[in-house]
């Protein structure tokens, strides 16, 4: 793990990280002495088979993990925050605003319920103290940020949307806060998918919407796409 050091100064720094679910068969340790850096504005790569902890290790950054699974040693630090030390609350004051994640069921994180804009809308009233109106002036800015036009689409559903632009629309939303890092969970096994998504992290990495990405990837994304 030497060169995935970043001294002195990373972001996101990792050490020795350990997360082990708790069950009645016995402990089962997902995460194993897990460690390493990830520098301002570097897209980063983990790459591995499914099952091996891509997703856990995301999760436990962002602090999400629920009974059974439990981070038993390590520590995390995010921009000189030992993460791992704060109250829920203060790490709830983080998680979203500089801390955000895609989930690997992104495109199933969207409420069928909800228009598209009350669901950009809900992000920033609760974390900026937006008014709708001003949500929905930096939604529509956000959609076309990830090519999602006309800007009238906020009313829609997310039944109204294709695959991919259900990916982006939560993707939009994730960028709502302007954070500094940003986690994405295996976009999708389908190549246009996943090379719109690659495309696009590339794109807000260098124009520097997003001053850090990082992406976590099934290991036949990196395998047959060089440029992950």
């Amino acid at each position: 793990m030497e060169q995935a050091f970043h001294p002195p100064e990373p972001l996101v720094s990792v050490r020795e990280l350990e997360v082990t679910y708790v069950t009645d068969q016995g402990d089962f340790r997902a995460v194993d002495n897990v460690s390493f850096d990830i520098g301002k504005s570097e897209i980063f790569g983990l790459a591995g088979e499914s099952g091996c902890g891509k997703s856990t290790i995301a999760f436990a950054i962002n602090r999400l993990h629920k009974p059974p699974a439990l981070i038993t040693h390590g520590e995390i630090h995010f921009d000189n925050l030992d993460l791992l030390k704060l109250s829920e609350r203060e790490m709830g004051i983080i998680r979203w605003k500089e801390i955000a994640m895609v989930f690997q069921s992104a495109m199933n994180s969207l409420n069928p319920v909800l228009p598209v804009k009350e669901q950009f809308a809900d992000v920033m009233r609760h974390h900026l103290g937006y008014s709708n109106e001003q949500a929905r002036i930096r939604a529509e800015k956000l959609l076309d940020l990830v090519n999602i036009p006309p800007r009238d689409r906020l009313s829609d559903y997310p039944h109204q949307f294709s695959g991919g632009m259900r990916q982006r629309l939560v993707i939009a939303i994730a960028l709502s806060l302007n954070p500094q890092t940003h986690h994405y969970g295996r976009t999708n096994n389908g190549a246009r998918c996943c090379c719109s998504a690659r495309n696009l992290a590339t794109n807000l990495s260098t124009t520097q919407r997003v001053r850090f990405l990082c992406s976590f990837h099934h290991s036949r994304s990196c395998t047959h796409d060089p440029a992950m």
